[in-house]
Order: C-alpha cells, then sequence, then structure tokens
C-alpha cells in the first residue's frame, strides 16, 4: 500500500495543479519533499492505485513500487499500458466500431408509393443485376412500377454486374430488410424500397414509382328491418384496415349491432382489393361512412346522411350498382359464409 509519505507528496501536487500555485511558497515546499523522498518514486498518481479499488486485478506491474499497480487497473487502460490484456481488447474493440458499416436507409411504411408483390420486386432485382444498366424501371403502369439502380462513388466505370452480391444484397436488405414481418403495419408485404450503402463503398437502390391511391365505394340500402351495408376499397392502411378487415369490422360496431360480416379479397377485381358486407340497424348510413373514415378510408363513399336508397334512383355513373355481381339477386359471392353462420355450421 501507499506510505503515509507518498501519499501527502501526492496531495500537495495535486492542491498545486488545482490551484494554480506553480512559483509559490508552496510550490517550493513540494520541491523540497520531492527531493527528500526521491524523484525515482515520485509517480504520478491515478484513479485505480493500490489505495483505490484495483489492487489484485491482472499482473502486478513490477516498477511501480510501493503503489502496487496492476495491469488491468483503469489507470493503466487509460494510460495505455501496452502489456494489459484489456487496453488490447479495447483498442481491438474501438478499431471495430470505427470500422465502415453497411447503413440501410430505409424509405418506411407510409406515403403513398410502394410495390405491391415483393416476389416481382425479387425478380426485378435478379434480372437488373445480371445486365449492364444502372438504373432500371421495371413494371410500368402498373401497381409494381420501381426503379432498380447501382452504383460505386468515385468509380462510374462500375455496373450492376460488378456489384458484390448484388442479388442478395437487394433481396435481404433492400426489398426485405425493412418492411417485412410487420404483421400489423404491413400484413401483405408491400415494399417501400431504401438506399443500402454497404461497407465495401457500393450504393444499392430501390424506388417504388406507383402512387398507390386510397379509394373508397361504399353504399347502404335500406332492407326494412336493417340495413345492408357494402364496401370496396383499395390502398387503406393496413394498421388500420386489419389483415381481414378487423379494424373496419371494429369501427363499424360502433354504429350498433353488428351481424353477417363478411370481408374477403379480391384480386380479380380491376378496381379494389377487397369487399366487406354486414348488417346494422335501420338509419346508420352515416354513421358508416364515420366509422369508415376511421378505418383509413379518404372519404365516406356514398355513405353519408339519413336517407335510404330508393329502387328507382338514377344511378350514378360508378359506384357500387356497376360493381360486377350487384344487386340482390346475384351479389357479391364470398368463398366463405358470414362470421354469424359459420357457428351454426361447425355446430
Amino acid at each position: 500500500m501507499a506510505s503515509p509519505r507518498r501519499f501527502l507528496a501526492t496531495a500537495l501536487m495535486a492542491f498545486a495543479a488545482f490551484t494554480g500555485t506553480s512559483g509559490s511558497p508552496l510550490a517550493g515546499k513540494i520541491e523540497t519533499i520531492k527531493h527528500l523522498l526521491g524523484r525515482d518514486i515520485f509517480e504520478r498518481t491515478a484513479l485505480s492505485d493500490s489505495y483505490s479499488s484495483c489492487v489484485g486485478a491482472g499482473n502486478y506491474i513490477s516498477n511501480s513500487y510501493r503503489c502496487l499497480r496492476y495491469d488491468q487497473a483503469y489507470s493503466q487502460k487509460i494510460n495505455g499500458h501496452k502489456d494489459s490484456p484489456m487496453y488490447t481488447n479495447d483498442l481491438q474493440a474501438r478499431s471495430v466500431s470505427r470500422a465502415a458499416q453497411d447503413n440501410n436507409a430505409c424509405h418506411g411504411i407510409s406515403g403513398d408509393f410502394w410495390v405491391m408483390s415483393r416476389d416481382v420486386a425479387v425478380e426485378n432485382a435478379k434480372a437488373f443485376c445480371s445486365q449492364t444498366e444502372k438504373t432500371v424501371t421495371y413494371n410500368q403502369g402498373s401497381v409494381n412500377e420501381l426503379s432498380l439502380s447501382v452504383r460505386k462513388p468515385g468509380n462510374d466505370s462500375k455496373v450492376p454486374t460488378d456489384a458484390p452480391d448484388c442479388v442478395g444484397r437487394f433481396q435481404n436488405a433492400v426489398i426485405d430488410g425493412c418492411d417485412g414481418a410487420d404483421a400489423v403495419n404491413n400484413p401483405h408485404n408491400y415494399k417501400f424500397g431504401s438506399v443500402l450503402t454497404t461497407a465495401d463503398g457500393w450504393e444499392y437502390k430501390m424506388t417504388p414509382l406507383s402512387k398507390q391511391v386510397n379509394e373508397v365505394s361504399c353504399d347502404v340500402s335500406y332492407k326494412f328491418l336493417w340495413d345492408a351495408i357494402e364496401i370496396r376499397g383499395k390502398d387503406l392502411p393496413d394498421a388500420k384496415l386489419g389483415a381481414d378487415g378487423e379494424g373496419l369490422r371494429q369501427q363499424l360496431s360502433g354504429c350498433g349491432a353488428l351481424t353477417e360480416w363478411q370481408f374477403e379479397q379480391t384480386p380479380d377485381d380491376a378496381k379494389f382489393q377487397w369487399y366487406a358486407s354486414c348488417r346494422l340497424p335501420v338509419g346508420t348510413k352515416d354513421c358508416v361512412g364515420v366509422a369508415l373514415m376511421s378505418a383509413g378510408g379518404a372519404d365516406k363513399g356514398n355513405c353519408q346522411g339519413v336517407g335510404k336508397r330508393a329502387a328507382n334512383v338514377r344511378r350514378r355513373s360508378s359506384g357500387i350498382e356497376d360493381w360486377p355481381g350487384y344487386g340482390d339477386e346475384s351479389k357479391h359471392v364470398f368463398r366463405k359464409p358470414a362470421i354469424e353462420q359459420r357457428a351454426s355450421i361447425v355446430a
């Protein structure tokens, strides 16, 4: 352990350093003490010396005199003791942390532009990486229109066929690394793209070019004992609509006792992506419109006001009456029965 003599000398030096007493009588006394003790043993004092917490930490440093310093004490790490394993490990860790790393700047699950089909995007990436154009647009005029690009900043001669692991980086990072496996906000696995900058200096980019317009069509028809609700839509936020329309159903339930609920995707419909129907108490038309907007609809469609749809009303130029199979005789046929009917079928 450090002797009282050494501790006193160290304390006086520290006081002089903090109070600026260099050249003062006190400084002269310190020099006298140093001369009496011997300069060879008057060392720098640091945290984790013997009178701190690190006695016995690692191997003893033989030239530390009576201070009992060890090679894994914090003072040795800070001072850069080359024999300390901790110091060496710290240098390696800092070197790794400073090394260049991949950066995937995701566009995020938001906005009006995305690619509907993940598989189409992957196939496009495979085709792109096998050719030499630096930027290519695919699926023009469709809901999967996108642009792919690769470049090597500082070297304009490089093309996609030169890019390391081109397909793998597009698929694993740019396509699937940002917006996959999110059952709440992106249950249909739409692709919003990203810009991947790799540690070896390459840039891989996917940009969706098709604007996905939020659109709904809604109608409520009076059936004497209830209102029959029919809704279709496209590009509503999945987090609000729900993967199977559960968000819409919850909002509609606030309008009254909901029965005969049905919902399904309509991939063969050229205009809309899904269809929903149910029954609600009479007079809930405006409430249905409000519920539709709460579930992410851009507007209320035709579900506003309290009026009833008369049988002889003039048909609109486009609307629910124009849907294939609309009407009581041949309305939309669901692949599965309504939820309330399933229970009786199973029973």
